[in-house]
């Protein structure tokens, strides 16, 4: 779609910078508080003030984190048309810049939508339940790593440490980690919640959870990342963000490294499919027979060939609209580095 009039976003926890791009190529600059009355309020000003209409008129910003929700929940509200890009993509589109403040960061994500509206990805009303998913999903990590901590701190401890000591800290720590369960689960059963209350998005997370290896916590996990299959389409996309694509560095005739795994990835979601990988290679079927015929080569190959063909998969369930089922013969060529 081709639109006349752009509006970047740049979004601090107080307030927001708006720079209006008009047709005629005319930068304007407005300031409200970060809150859904007064985004509401703005944005109705500047649309009354700029002649500008809905239909033509794309919003940008960049995604960060829960800042954006009030901005998220007065789009849907008022039916404006959103577009929300990664801040490290649109910085890394503008070239060298030399100073920053935020009124120059609203111009700046106002020209990159210009300039990149064939690449947007409007918001949708799943939208506000993806991000109160990852809201969700970053607290079960925080509590998650937290039980892990007072859990290794026990197993450490119990053999260096005088006896009486250790029990009555094992004691209190014993206390806390069933407390996090316990809120752990209830976070858990809160996002099931979420989930099943969005048509969509249940229906996404049964096709996931037909995959083997596949659970709950990697569907979800995957619907946040993209977006609700919306930020992502392509799994070969996905899977270099995910960091189990194998790049080749050299320059001319010099050769750096043999190809690798790129470092810029979403380690968290890189971590989940490695453990669905290592579910599915102890089930019967293709992919333990193609673990057990390359068990000559390099492990972490192997298992990086699994997690890219998993990624594969996921993509292909949803674009089909149909569960897995055993029938599925999963191809490893080009999976592998």
């Amino acid at each position: 779609m081709n639109y006349n009039n752009y509006i970047g976003i740049d979004i601090s926890k107080g307030k927001l910078d708006l720079a209006v791009l008009n047709q005629e190529g005319e930068l304007i600059l407005y300031q409200c508080l970060n809150d859904k009355k007064s985004i509401i309020k703005c944005l109705g000003e500047i649309f009354k003030e700029s002649n500008l209409s809905k239909e033509d008129t794309l919003i940008i910003a960049e995604s960060s984190g829960h800042y954006i929700n009030p901005l998220i929940w007065s789009i849907i509200a008022e039916n404006y048309l959103l577009w929300i890009e990664d801040g490290y993509q649109i910085a890394n589109s503008q070239g060298i810049r030399r100073g920053k403040n935020d009124e120059k960061d609203a111009e700046m994500i106002a020209i990159y939508g210009k300039r990149f509206s064939d690449r947007c990805q409007l918001v949708e009303a799943s939208s506000e339940c993806i991000e109160n998913l990852a809201y969700l999903n970053s607290e079960r990590e925080l509590l998650t790593k937290e039980m892990v901590k007072y859990d290794q701190q026990l197993t450490d401890h119990k053999e260096y440490v005088k006896p009486s000591f250790y029990l009555s800290r094992k004691k209190r720590y014993t206390e806390l980690i069933a407390n996090l369960k316990t809120h752990i689960s209830e976070i858990e059963q809160e996002m099931e919640k979420l989930i099943e209350n969005d048509p969509k998005l249940s229906h996404y997370a049964k096709l996931l959870r037909s995959i083997p290896g596949i659970g709950k916590q990697v569907s979800i996990a995957t619907i946040i990342a993209t977006k609700g299959f919306t930020k992502f389409t392509d799994p070969r996309k996905f899977a270099c963000h995910v960091g189990v694509v194998p790049f080749e560095y050299k320059s001319g005739s010099s050769i750096r490294s043999a190809h690798k795994i790129s470092q810029r990835a979403n380690k968290k979601m890189k971590s989940l499919f490695h453990l669905a990988s290592l579910v599915v290679i102890q089930l019967e079927g293709e992919f333990k027979d193609y673990y057990l015929r390359k068990q000559t080569e390099n492990k972490m190959s192997i298992i990086n060939a699994i997690r890219g063909k998993l990624i594969h998969i996921v993509f292909a369930v949803i674009k089909r609209n149909e569960p897995y089922t055993k029938e599925f013969k999963p191809s490893f060529q080009n999976c592998t580095n």
